[in-house]
């Protein structure tokens, strides 16, 4: 599973800052969140039935897939985050940011893949031991592999092919025309436009996904986790805030010089949404600024045994 988003962190910095927001609701539904491992950042509508569930994690680097400092250690967050979320919340579908591989097996194969992770469902393996196994560089290994591997929730593609490749078509153009400022400045913009498109996109495909699955029979609950990585979340929450997308296409552009407008689908459908930040992420100030998330606001609500009476079961 590949993603852009370590390329979207380093040309396309949000100007938009993630700031309090007096109305926003208390982090998820139970006080048993994880907060040893995520922070909410963001909640709407909580009780909702349908419900998307986004976390903003980190990957390995785009080109060498090896982890940086803290990328197995944010990653191992995400698992445990998740399989919280699988535990307590039914979750059942994932949406992972990336274009991934989905080959057909046989009946055979399916059997034997079922009956392995019939053993391993309901384990629950420790912080350490999951952190260990996603720092080994030899091998590509995410959370969200783990998670398909040990819960054998239910996967589904994301991601617009065409808006990905032409990301990555741009940012091969800007490497080569590094060189030439003026070059250089114009793919800028057009990588942030597309980045900031493909983002809005995956983010309004996540309804009709979760709609269909439940429809289709896989999901027993309209349900779903989004892994995403940091650098898009503020302009997320900048759409949820504004209840509609506004993008704004180049003035000296190759990609085509229309906006892009529309209303927010999981607000017209009336999706509950929580935005969750790992631990790792949102104790670091620096890494916050350069997402454009103000440090001061993260956690903007927290659970505290103050709180704890107040959240229903």
């Amino acid at each position: 599973m590949g993603s852009l988003s370590a390329a979207f962190f380093l040309f396309c910095i949000p100007g938009f800052s993630l700031a309090a927001d007096q109305s926003a609701s208390p982090p998820l539904s139970r006080a048993s969140f994880p907060s040893s491992y995520g922070t909410v950042v963001f909640q709407h509508n909580e009780n909702s039935p349908a419900h998307l569930y986004i976390i903003g994690t980190s990957h390995r680097h785009t080109v060498s897939r090896t982890n940086g400092s803290n990328t197995a250690k944010v990653q191992a967050e995400v698992y445990k985050i998740a399989e919280w979320l699988i535990a307590q919340e039914g979750v059942q579908l994932l949406l992972p940011e990336g274009l991934f591989k989905r080959k057909p097996e046989s009946d055979e194969r399916m059997m034997l893949i079922t009956s392995v992770l019939d053993e391993k469902r309901g384990n629950s393996f420790s912080f350490q031991a999951v952190k260990e196994r996603l720092s080994n560089n030899s091998v590509y290994l995410n959370a969200e592999m783990l998670l398909k591997e040990y819960h054998g929730i239910h996967t589904r593609q994301i991601e617009d092919r065409a808006l990905y490749e032409a990301v990555g078509e741009c940012l091969n153009r800007l490497e080569d025309a590094a060189v030439d400022m003026t070059e250089a400045a114009l793919l800028r913009e057009e990588l942030c436009y597309l980045q900031e498109k493909r983002t809005a996109v995956m983010l309004q495909k996540a309804p009709e996904i979760i709609e269909e699955e439940f429809h289709r029979g896989t999901l027993a609950t309209r349900k779903a986790i989004f892994t995403i990585g940091l650098s898009h979340i503020a302009d997320i929450i900048r759409y949820l805030r504004e209840e509609e997308i506004k993008i704004y296409a180049p003035l000296l552009s190759r990609v085509g010089t229309d906006d892009y407008t529309e209303a927010v689908h999981l607000l017209r459908e009336q999706y509950g949404i929580a935005i969750i930040i790992p631990k790792t992420l949102a104790d670091d100030p620096e890494v916050l600024r350069s997402n454009g998330i103000d440090p001061a606001v993260v956690p903007l609500q927290d659970i505290s045994p103050a709180r704890e009476e107040t959240i229903s079961p």
